[in-house]
């Protein structure tokens, strides 16, 4: 099935709005927990690796999740619209610690808001990197969808550079500004994931297996490459 320059389009403003989140808390959350917020770099670095962790087990039941769903809109497309708006409210509450809460209060703010964000990042973007395969069957229309997604990811990646490091740099209210930064960002990744919502189709139906966690489990176990890793 051919696809229109509008789902071309909408499908890459998708991963505009993915990186909006992940690239924004790759490159600076961890400079917000030490420098503003005044989290110790021992505390946030164990923080980061046990959310890390969680977030593997986020993608796998995201994924499994996502297979089971059947609705009028498809299995992919409700977790690109349903989780949009709690995925970028997460997003702003990362980087809007209270300042007067206790050095334990803030370092509690700090795991309970970024696991929640990894658990809803991994419902909307497991889903949203499968979408591409349920919207044609054609190897050229889908890796001109892995081409737009890419495009816009490095774009998106850069704009985020050129905006928020400057304030990283010699702003003299940092909590004040990326506050508002990270509300812009949620305004905007919400509109690009409806967009992303309102282009996309699934038209290719396929019959998934009905697999247990148990076999899930058993087939990894025997993955060489992922036990190494």
């Amino acid at each position: 099935m051919k696809l229109h320059r509008s789902q071309f389009l909408g499908y890459a403003a998708g991963d505009v709005a993915n990186n909006l989140t992940f690239s924004m808390v790759s490159a600076f959350l961890l400079i917000y927990y030490t420098d503003v917020a005044g989290i110790s770099a021992a505390t946030a670095g164990t923080l980061f690796l046990i959310v890390r962790v969680w977030g593997g087990v986020t993608d796998l039941i995201a994924g499994r999740r996502a297979d089971a769903t059947s609705t009028r809109w498809g299995k992919f497309r409700p977790y690109v619209l349903f989780g949009s708006v709690p995925l970028m409210l997460l997003l702003v509450a990362l980087f809007s610690i209270p300042s007067g809460l206790s050095d334990d209060a803030k370092v509690l703010w700090a795991f309970v808001s970024y696991a929640l964000f990894s658990l809803v990042y991994s419902f909307v973007n497991i889903p949203y990197g499968s979408l591409s395969a349920a919207m044609t069957q054609e190897p050229g229309e889908r890796a001109k969808l892995s081409t737009a997604r890419m495009v816009s990811a490095s774009l998106t990646i850069l704009a985020i550079a050129v905006v928020v490091s400057p304030q990283i740099a010699g702003d003299g209210d940092l909590q004040h500004s990326l506050t508002i930064t990270t509300l812009a960002f949620a305004v905007i990744g919400v509109a690009m994931y409806f967009w992303c919502f309102a282009t996309s189709r699934e038209t290719v139906q396929r019959d998934v297996a009905d697999v247990s966690l148990r076999d899930t489990v058993a087939m990894m176990r025997h993955n060489r490459p992922l036990v190494l890793l």
